[in-house]
Parts: C-alpha cells; sequence; structure tokens
C-alpha cells in the first residue's frame, strides 16, 4: 500500500503533509511507534515502515529530531507520523521540515487531539484487510489452476487466465529458455537476468527488474521455468509476487508435455496439508473424505510429526525414514512434498505415545549426515477435527523449536509451553537479537564495574509492581533503584521499560526461564 493511499484512511483526514512530499509514493508495510533517541535507533526500524512519534524525548532538541528522521530514512522507512503538536512538541522546525525534503521523507502532522491509539488502529486494520484480499486472490487463483491442471488444460490456457485476473501481460519461459506467449505477443523485451537458469536448491525465485516480474518455478531440484510478467510497477509487486508464488507448484505439475509432472499422490499430499495449513477442512468428513483419496483411514491415528530439512538431498532418505517408521508399526505413514515430510503415527493405545515419538526421532537423527532438519511434534488428538491444530502445532514447534531448542533436532509443541502464546506477537530472530545484544552489554558492564544492572533489567522486566515494592524485594533503597533504571537507559541508549520495547524483554526474560538460555 503506497503513503498516498494510507493518507486517504478517514483518520487522516485533517492532517497535513508539512514535508517531504516526494516520498508519498514510498510503499507502507506496517506502522509503529518509535520513541528511541539514541543511536542504537537504527537496529529498532524496518523498511517500508510508517512511524509514529511525539518526539517525546526530544522534543525541544531540533538537532537529535533532524538525526532521528535521517537515520529512518536510511532504513527505507515509509514516513514519520507527527502527534501531540503543542502539547507534546512545540512545533515543526524549520529545520525539519527541510531535512524531510532533502531526503523526501514525509512528515505528516496529526491534529493534536488525535491519539496514537487511533491512526495504529485505522491503518494496522486496512493493512490487514488488503493482506486478506489478497491472500483471498491468492487462494483463488490457486485453486482455478489446480482446477484446469486436473481437467488437462494447456499452459497458454493457464496463461491466458492468469493474464486475464492479474490484468497483465505474460509469457513463459521454459527450462530450456524458450519462450510460450499468448496469442504470439514475442515484442516485449524480457530482461537478460531473467535468461540465467536459477540454482535448483532454491524452492523459489522471484526476481524484478525494469518493470518485469519473474517467478521461477522449481520443484524437486529440477527447473522447470519461469513465469514472467511485464509492466509490473512498485505498488503492485508485493501482491502479485503472493499470487504468484501460489501458482508456481500446482503449474509445477503440469503434465509432462509441457513441463513437468509429480506423481497423483504427490499432488494429493500437497493439497491435503496446505489444506490443513489453511484451515479448509473444517469438519470431520471433509477431513476423512480427502484423506481417503490418500488411502488413509484418519480414525486410526492419533499424532503427526512435521519434518523440515534444508537440502532437498534430504528425500534420499524417505526408503530409511520409512523402514524406521515401519519397525515402530506398519500402519505408520510417511507423506513427502518439497523438503517437508508429514509422518502419521499409528494409535497403539498399549505403547505410551511420546516415547514411541522420541524414539523414531532419536532414530531419524541417526542416519542423517551433513543435511540440517528439524522435527516438530504435534499434541495427541482425540477427534478427528483436530488434525487441523495438531498440523499447525507440529510446524510451531518447529519455527520455535528452532530458536528455543538450538541443540535439539525434534521439539514437541507442549514443550514449547508459555512461548506458544507468544507467538503471535513474538519473533524471536527478529525481536530477540536486539535484546540479546542489550543484555551481553550490561552483563559485561556489571562483571567489569561489580553493579547488578543486568538483575535490575530483569527484574524490572518481569514485574508490574511499583519501585517501592520493586526495591523491597531487592533489598535496596528506592532512589538506589530508580538511579539504576537512569543508568540503565544510559548505557543502552533506548528505554527499555516503556513500551512497545518493554514487551521484547518481557517476551525474553520468559523465554530464559523456560529454557534456560
Amino acid at each position: 500500500m503506497l503513503l498516498k493511499e494510507v493518507l486517504k484512511i478517514d483518520v487522516f483526514k485533517n492532517s497535513e503533509v508539512v514535508a517531504g512530499k516526494g516520498g508519498l509514493n514510498n510503499k507502507v508495510k506496517k506502522i509503529t511507534t518509535i520513541e528511541i533517541t539514541s543511536d542504537d535507533i537504527l537496529k529498532w526500524g524496518s523498511d517500508e515502515e510508517l512511524l509514529l512519534t511525539c518526539f517525546f524525548a526530544v522534543a525541544n532538541e531540533v538537532d537529535q529530531q533532524v538525526r532521528i528522521i535521517r537515520s529512518m530514512s536510511s532504513r527505507k522507512a515509509a514516513g514519520i507520523i507527527i502527534c501531540h503538536i503543542g502539547h507534546i512538541l512545540p512545533e515543526v522546525s524549520k529545520e525539519l521540515i527541510d531535512e524531510a525534503n532533502t531526503i523526501k521523507l514525509p512528515l505528516i502532522v496529526m491534529p493534536p487531539e488525535t491519539t496514537f491509539e487511533e491512526i495504529l488502529s485505522s491503518v494496522m486494520q486496512e493493512l490487514l484487510n488488503i493482506r486478506n484480499n489478497d491472500l483471498s486472490m491468492a487462494l483463488q487463483v490457486q485453486r482455478a489452476i489446480n482446477m484446469m491442471i486436473r481437467q488437462n488444460e494447456s499452459i497458454e490456457t493457464i496463461l491466458k487466465f492468469l493474464s486475464d485476473v492479474l490484468h497483465k501481460k505474460i509469457c513463459f519461459l521454459n527450462s530450456q529458455n524458450q519462450r510460450i506467449s499468448i496469442d504470439n505477443d514475442n515484442d516485449r523485451e524480457i530482461p537478460k537476468n531473467f535468461y540465467i537458469i536459477p540454482e535448483t536448491e532454491n524452492i523459489s525465485e522471484i526476481l524484478y527488474e525494469s518493470r518485469c516480474l519473474r517467478c521461477a518455478i522449481i520443484c524437486y531440484r529440477f527447473y522447470y521455468g519461469s513465469i514472467v510478467v511485464f509492466d509490473v510497477n512498485e505498488a503492485e509487486k508485493d501482491r502479485l509476487e503472493l499470487i504468484l508464488s501460489n501458482t508456481t507448484l500446482p503449474i509445477s505439475f503440469m503434465n509432462l508435455r509441457k513441463v513437468a509432472v509429480f506423481s497423483k499422490n504427490e499432488l494429493a499430499y500437497s493439497n491435503f496439508f496446505s489444506n490443513l495449513k489453511e484451515g479448509n477442512l473444517k469438519n470431520a468428513a471433509e477431513l476423512c473424505e480427502q484423506a481417503e483419496r490418500m488411502g488413509i483411514n484418519l480414525y486410526e491415528y492419533n499424532r503427526l510429526m512435521v519434518m523440515e530439512f534444508s537440502d532437498i538431498r534430504g528425500r534420499n532418505y524417505i526408503g530409511r525414514i520409512k523402514e524406521i517408521l515401519t519397525r515402530d508399526n506398519k500402519k505408520n505413514e510417511l507423506f513427502t512434498f518439497s523438503t517437508t515430510m508429514v509422518l502419521l503415527l499409528y494409535s497403539d493405545q498399549s505403547r505410551d505415545d511420546k516415547n514411541r515419538a522420541i524414539a523414531i526421532c532419536s532414530s531419524i537423527s541417526e542416519i542423517f549426515g551433513g543435511i540440517d532438519f528439524q522435527i516438530g511434534i504435534s499434541n495427541v488428538w482425540k477427534a478427528v477435527t483436530e488434525i487441523n491444530g495438531a498440523y499447525s502445532q507440529a510446524l510451531r514447534a518447529i519455527k520455535l523449536g528452532s530458536f528455543l531448542f538450538k541443540s535439539n533436532k525434534y521439539v514437541f509443541f507442549h514443550d514449547l509451553g508459555v512461548f506458544a502464546t507468544l507467538y503471535d506477537h513474538y519473533e524471536p530472530g527478529r525481536d530477540g537479537e536486539g535484546v540479546s545484544r542489550d543484555i551481553r552489554k550490561l552483563q559485561e558492564y556489571d562483571d567489569t564495574h561489580g553493579s547488578r544492572y543486568m538483575e535490575t533489567l530483569k527484574t524490572l522486566s518481569l514485574s508490574d509492581e511499583s519501585n517501592e515494592s520493586i526495591a523491597k524485594t531487592m533489598y535496596v533503597h528506592k532512589n538506589t533503584l530508580v538511579y539504576r533504571k537512569q543508568k540503565i537507559v544510559e548505557l543502552l541508549g533506548h528505554d527499555p521499560f516503556s513500551m512497545p520495547l518493554k514487551f521484547n524483554y518481557q517476551a525474553f526474560f520468559i523465554t530464559e526461564q523456560l529454557i534456560g538460555i
């Protein structure tokens, strides 16, 4: 979504763009508040982010304000929304306006009475609506292409469909770089880089150059060709990438005359688990009907494991993994697609389910060499309809487990504990990195000076009590605690005790307690 489109939202009807109008075509992917004033500001910003501030900490320091917007521009921020003019920030200075015009970073001034919450909720809702619409369209396109493939439609027919849906000219480059166009339209020039066959280790590769978008179709280490879309502007790129990324898999299932073909079983597996992930199979009848097409009676199973490996060569171990599953129970099932394997464990009331899963994972760990992998293990389900949640549990166990339990190759969803509830709000790889650096900085300072700032930061982060109560818990005077807080802010260069930064420290320390980092 472009910034000029964001400004059409009702909450901005009385706002004013006072500078940086040359950046109104900047893309906006998200919105956040920012009140950090130290040199660490760069590690908190991200590309295409709309920033909301009142310059609270530097309301009377114009030089600092200029430095902040310059830093945010270097991180490709979409724009700066300034609130509470006259209440906190006296005015938008000429120096700030001049700098914003120079770097083409829009400054949007809001009416003094408009709150942060009003702006955040309005913009986030609009971004969410757009994302949901894009996802819905991507799913509809994927389903339509799946249907065309099942009806043995040609690649030309599929290209025509995509062209009509996207309202764009499209062509296809096959694995020999031969061009297939609709209605023999070969006039449009394709960038030379698009003819370079991508590395087949990459599952998906998208290039954007000269207003052209190329989406490579790669499955099972084979390159089948690329879809090329013409006349794509920056504002459309993300939406088209999302749609195309959902079309490459079904197109890779084309018949051998045009591109390539996967077995009917593989297609069924991929569709089944894709539908599980999307929550499309809501009731037992739908689940069982889909499973029966794969020859599976879901009522005979009560736990699943998902295995993801970093290299397509992991498929070379399918035979040995099947042997391990068969040794446990002949009715266990293994489904493979791309770099993912799903293991369905047959319900055996005479044995402990958790110990069975551990034994299977331990045996798998012994046969893998040189290829990184991670296994997520769901909770046991009691009803067939719970398999949707079980599949999601296993995927989340992989994602979170790779961060929380780095030495473990397999993780039970149950072992994620409280951290599972933080999943939707806290990204360890993104948010935890900055916190880790801050913690190391404080620990090094404590080790050198014999201070207790690390302990103070942790205690304050995990407590909502008053300074007086916390001071008693730590056996220090209240003034000592206040001094420590000020010193921590000075050492880190930002305030870790105020939202939204406080949440990152809370999440990190909760995780530390759970897994003993």
